[in-house]
């Protein structure tokens, strides 16, 4: 199970093959839905004490963008 799915258990997430670049340049792309979701999930308060959770998907977040890995999915 990738990142994005331990985040959103129900949802289908991109898998390396869709990105083979991925594997070994970088770090892995992310969707604006994804940080939206995040976004999202946070204002209602699912990661509540889980501060340590938010760093670690917040600098996912900002590695993808630093490498224009964000992709309008």
């Amino acid at each position: 199970m990738n990142a994005f799915q331990n985040n959103f258990p129900g949802a289908i997430g991109p898998t390396s093959a869709a990105f083979p670049a991925a594997n070994n340049q970088g770090p892995e792309p992310v969707t604006r839905s994804f940080i939206m979701q995040f976004a999202l999930d946070i204002s209602r308060g699912k990661y509540k004490d889980r501060e340590e959770e938010i760093r670690k998907i917040q600098a996912k977040i900002d590695a993808a963008v630093s490498a224009g890995k964000i992709l309008d999915q």
